[in-house]
């Protein structure tokens, strides 16, 4: 996702079309320009895909968590190589020992993103297979955060959110900015571009980039934002809990992740077998069914070393 927060009204929206719409496909587009859903088998990257008309242009990955621990989805062997208990064990050793950093360099301009290519509000499909595009979206500045304190000796500074002075809790520090300080636009001031509130243009900021330690940096198509550090600032103080009360922590951790994560069905001949067939072929099929101790006709014996690279994740699911 290139939004990976549902902070905003936006994005809010858009996940409940997705939610609405989807129906068991590994890649969802939202396209803007788009007038009606399209569903078809992708065949750049073996999995059914789904277009959705939506507010703002993104594209969901939906990766699949079975009772086993297992990652079925688009780039899961990458994201998850040792499933979800190992992921989480590599998280917890992060959050131990790294923080989140900093950078300022050069704001980009646009970010590339590649969708279904739409004509008069159609997906143009090719062979039975949408026909993908590059397109380039304004990279908008924001949100701002208030220093709190700047120290020239050592050049650091200390940015807070919320500002003093509010006594609600902070939920969304980006669309709590965004209400606060926006709309932002772009200006250049020493050669360097600044972001610039339209609603009070004495209020300026620089633009910094956020690093996550691995491997949750590779998570982000884009950009982090506040958000994000704020998740990881809240699964610390839930890891900390944890040490405690491991239930109060298990509850806060489920309720953390409700808009992210849903529960479902999905047969197992869609998710299992149709991305094995798409890149090895039926003896990738046999293979998979025969560690299933499923039945299958009798054949010539494919060669076991193969499972590895034809199965979906890479792994036995």
């Amino acid at each position: 996702m290139l939004r990976t927060s549902l902070g905003d009204g936006h994005a809010v929206r858009d996940a409940q079309r997705v939610y609405e719409a989807w129906n068991g496909e590994s890649r969802v587009y939202l396209l803007p320009d788009l007038r009606k859903i399209y569903r078809w088998r992708d065949a750049h990257h073996h999995v059914g895909a789904l277009a959705i008309p939506a507010e703002c242009y993104d594209v969901v990955d939906v990766l699949h968590v079975d009772s086993r621990g297992h990652v079925v989805g688009p780039a899961s062997a990458w994201l998850f190589p040792n499933g979800v208990d190992g992921f989480l064990s590599r998280v917890v050793a992060a959050l131990d020992q790294e923080r989140v950093s900093t950078v300022s360099p050069p704001p980009p301009r646009a970010i590339r993103l590649m969708v279904p290519m739409v004509r008069k509000g159609h997906v143009v499909v090719r062979k039975g297979n949408a026909v993908l595009e590059w397109v380039e979206l304004p990279f908008q500045p924001g949100p701002l955060v208030p220093f709190t304190s700047i120290n020239r000796r050592t050049m650091r500074v200390t940015a807070t959110w919320p500002p003093s002075g509010t006594s609600v809790r902070s939920i969304s520090p980006e669309a709590e900015s965004e209400a606060r300080y926006g709309p932002l636009r772009w200006e250049t001031l020493d050669g360097k571009r600044i972001a610039v509130s339209v609603r009070d243009p004495t209020r300026t900021g620089l633009w910094m980039q956020l690093r996550f330690p691995q491997p949750l940096e590779r998570f982000f198509r884009s950009d982090p934002g506040l958000d994000d550090a704020t998740a990881v600032l809240d699964a610390r103080a839930i890891r900390r809990l944890a040490s405690r009360d491991r239930a109060r922590a298990l509850d806060k951790a489920r309720a953390a992740a409700v808009p992210y994560v849903g529960t479902g069905t999905v047969p197992a001949e869609r998710l299992y077998f149709a991305q094995a067939e798409a890149r090895g072929g039926l003896d990738a099929v046999w293979l998979l069914a025969q560690d299933w101790g499923l039945p299958y006709p009798a054949r010539r014996r494919p060669k076991r070393s193969r499972l590895r690279a034809d199965h979906p994740n890479g792994r036995r699911p």
